[in-house]
C-alpha cells in the first residue's frame, strides 16, 4: 500500500498543462502501438505488445494462446 504522505509529496498535477502539451513534439507524442502476429494452436493471433518497457525485468511469454485443457497436468515429482 502506498502511504498518503508519499502521494502528496509528489505535488499537484497541472491538468491544463497536460492537455496543452499532449501530442506535441517528440517528448509528448502518442506513439503508435507495437503490433505482433503469432501462430498459435488456436490459429493466427495479432495483438499489441506491452507499452511499457522494463529494462531490469524484461517480460516475455513463451506461449501466446494455449487452449484450456490442451496440456497434460503436471505437478511436483513424487518423492
Amino acid at each position: 500500500m502506498v502511504s498518503p504522505g508519499l502521494v502528496l509529496s509528489m505535488g499537484v498535477f497541472d491538468k491544463g498543462y497536460a492537455q496543452q502539451a499532449a501530442g506535441t513534439g517528440e517528448l509528448h507524442a502518442h506513439p503508435d502501438p507495437e503490433v505482433f502476429t503469432a501462430e498459435t494452436p488456436l490459429g493466427r493471433y495479432q495483438g499489441i505488445t506491452d507499452q511499457v518497457k522494463m529494462s531490469d525485468t524484461p517480460g516475455a511469454y513463451r506461449q501466446i494462446l494455449v487452449p484450456r485443457g490442451s496440456r497434460r497436468p503436471e505437478g511436483p515429482p513424487v518423492p
